[in-house]
Order: C-alpha cells, then structure tokens, then sequence
C-alpha cells in the first residue's frame, strides 16, 4: 500500500461552517472543519458518504485538497484518507453512534482528470468542472453538476433530483432517479437518446440519432425527464 503525506492546515475562521450551509442539517451540539493537502500522486477519488453532503470542484491546481467538516452529538466521526495505488478514497466511521448523531460534510477540489466515486448514503452531492470520468450514487438526495466536460458519466439517486449540465460533448451519460426529476443539458451534437419515465412527463430538445456512437440514458421512476440544449 502507498502512503499519502498529509499537510494539515490550521482550521481559521473561514473554515468553522454551521450547519445552516449545507443542505443536510444533523443537529448535531458538536461541530470541527479540518483541510488537508494531499501531495500523493492520485488518478482516482473515492468519497464514501454516509450521512453529508459532498462537493467536488475541478481546477487547474496541482493536487488534492480536501475540507472535511464533522458534525456529531454522541461520537465524533473518525475520518480516513488511504490511498492504495493512486486512489485515493475519503471514509468515516461514527462509534456508538445512530445515524443522525454522526456525519461528514467532505469538500475536495481535484486537479484535471481524476476519474471520481462518489456514495452518499444521505446528503447532496455537487460537481464543478469535472472532466474526467465519474460514477455518482445517491440513497436519498440531489446530485448536480455543472460545467462537465467528462466523456462518460453515470448518476443515480433513489429519492432526490439529478441535474448535470454539461459544456462539453460527452460520449455516455447514464441518469436514473427512482424518485425524483431526471435533467440532463448537453451540447447538440447528435445522440442516441433514450428517456423514459415511469410516471411524468417526458422532454427531449436535441436531436436524435440511433445510429450516433454517443449514447444518452434518463430515465425516472416517478418524476420529469428532461434532455435539453445546454
């Protein structure tokens, strides 16, 4: 296993969030924010997520940076950052502690081209200028994304709405909400397009094209579908 060198930053003022800025209020009475520069060379993001919401913004930086705000009543959430390989993978654990008590909020900004992992059991999941490959998968919850140039792409949420927007052209993208409006926003470059949804109206804008090697997949169980210009 590669180890990782870790650079702790000092937690300022700037750093001590409440809880009101997430969307995912835990109610919890204990509150820390740490950040961590990571100088381990990573090609993979892994984010295992309980309960909290995560962010993760692309840059022209050259490593990771990751903000990891806990929140807890009863047990305070004991944070691991491994990394084997090039992955690099965020986790927590929370000791004699329900659910609700324990969480971590995680925000990490990731050079160019990271391929990323995102599971969140509860909580929101953003995405900023990603252009490398991801697999986003939410138990309850929003993911969104803006700004994507990644060539395939994959996001599920059970219950919660997902809207990725993309400014360039990608090659797969696969969106599936049980519960919850499904949006996607591509440039129009010619797709295979299948939208569907089981109870809710479908939107289709671009054109499509079976015989196109670009594939678009949305589909809901219960709520709109829509596929649109961006």
């Amino acid at each position: 296993m590669k180890r990782m060198a870790l650079a702790g930053l000092a937690v300022g003022a700037g750093l001590l969030l409440t809880a009101c800025e997430f969307d995912v209020n835990l109610g919890a009475s204990e509150q820390e924010a740490k950040t961590y520069d990571l100088s381990a060379d990573v090609t993979h993001l892994v984010v295992e997520a309980k309960v909290g919401d995560v962010v993760v913004n692309e840059s022209d930086r050259k490593g990771v940076r990751v903000t990891e705000t806990l929140q807890w009543r009863s047990s305070k959430p004991v944070t691991e950052r491994p990394v084997d390989d090039k992955k690099l993978t965020l986790r927590y654990t929370c000791e004699r502690a329900i659910v609700s008590d324990c969480g971590v909020h995680y925000k990490v900004e990731v050079p160019r081209g990271l391929n990323i992992r995102v599971d969140n059991g509860v909580g929101t999941v953003t995405l900023r200028n990603l252009s490398g490959e991801f697999t986003v998968v939410s138990g309850t919850g929003d993911i969104e994304g803006a700004g994507i140039t990644s060539k395939r792409a994959d996001a599920e949420s059970g219950t919660g709405r997902v809207d990725l927007a993309f400014a360039g052209a990608p090659d797969e993208v696969t969106i599936k909400t049980g519960v919850g409006d499904a949006s996607l926003r591509v440039p129009d470059s010619g797709y295979n397009v299948e939208g569907d949804s089981g109870l809710g109206e479908v939107t289709v804008q671009i054109k499509d094209d079976p015989a196109s090697p670009r594939r678009l997949e949305v589909t809901a169980g219960t709520g709109e579908v829509e596929v649109l210009k961006s």
